[in-house]
Parts: C-alpha cells; sequence; structure tokens
C-alpha cells in the first residue's frame, strides 16, 4: 500500500493511461469536494502562462491525477489493476 500526497497516489485506470495537459471542463473531486482544474490552479496562484505545463495523468474515464495535487479521489479505488504513480522532476 502506497503512500498518497500531493506528488504520488494509486489509483485504478480503465483503458489507455496517458499523460497530457489540462482540457476546458476538466475537474477531479479533492478532500471538500469537487474542483474544476482551473479553480484549483487559480487557487494554488500557479501563473496562467504555467497552467498547460503542469501533467495530468488521464484514461479513457477521465483524470487519474495532476501533478501538484495528487489522484483523483474518485479515482482511487475500485475493481481491477491498481496502479502507483509519481510524479518527479529533475534539476538540470
Amino acid at each position: 500500500n502506497q503512500e498518497i500526497t500531493r506528488d504520488s497516489f494509486t489509483a485504478v485506470p480503465s483503458g489507455t493511461v496517458i499523460v497530457r495537459s489540462r482540457k476546458s471542463g476538466d475537474s477531479m473531486r479533492f478532500p471538500g469536494g469537487t474542483k474544476s482544474l482551473k479553480k484549483w490552479m487559480i487557487d494554488e496562484k500557479i501563473p496562467a502562462a504555467r497552467r498547460d505545463c503542469i501533467p495530468v495523468i488521464a484514461d479513457d474515464r477521465g483524470i487519474l491525477g495532476v501533478y501538484g495535487a495528487g489522484g483523483n479521489l474518485d479515482r482511487l479505488t475500485g475493481t481491477g489493476r491498481t496502479m502507483y504513480f509519481r510524479f518527479e522532476t529533475t534539476n538540470k
């Protein structure tokens, strides 16, 4: 059982898993409720010019998690194969 943080989480994917930028209308469930990624990024004070650079992990059913936000609480449990995701940054 892996620890769930803002940079790592375990989720149950459905279909193909991809890494992409945010899309209009993207939302996920956080502690406290569902929020759009746009609203989350505004609340986190992420500059508008950087918002499309934030990695989003998604599958055929939607968002699994977002860098800096962690996993979508709606997708952390379920039946099927469980996968562990961890975001890392490198200093080059």
